[in-house]
């Protein structure tokens, strides 16, 4: 297994490998309410920001994802996790302008 990080992407490009710089990490549970999606093993360990490694259930390439008329293609990696449903990575938050509002009411 080998760490998804920033720091080891050129690597990972050289060899024609994906490098996971913008994923978004979604819960087996998550993707058992969704039909139609094809997962591949993953070859990676993902690291979190809490400094902990994890092994992926799996991946799925290229997926579509459309917030109101911005579309994108990303990287869904899958946690066996029930913690967080979905979990967007910082390089797709900034790809996509993403505004958060952390207002608590």
């Amino acid at each position: 297994m080998q760490l998804a990080t920033a720091s080891n992407l050129t690597r990972h490009s050289e060899l024609g490998q994906r490098a996971w710089s913008n994923i978004i990490l979604m819960s087996i549970e998550t993707l058992k309410k969704i039909e139609g999606l094809r997962t591949t093993p993953a070859k990676k360990l993902v690291g979190v920001a809490d400094g902990t490694l994890h092994e992926p259930e799996g991946v799925l390439f290229n997926v579509q994802v459309e917030v109101e008329n911005f579309k994108l293609l990303t990287d869904i990696v899958l946690m066996d996790t029930d913690e967080y449903p979905v979990t967007l990575g910082r390089p797709f938050l900034a790809t996509s302008k993403a505004q958060i509002n952390l207002e608590h009411k």
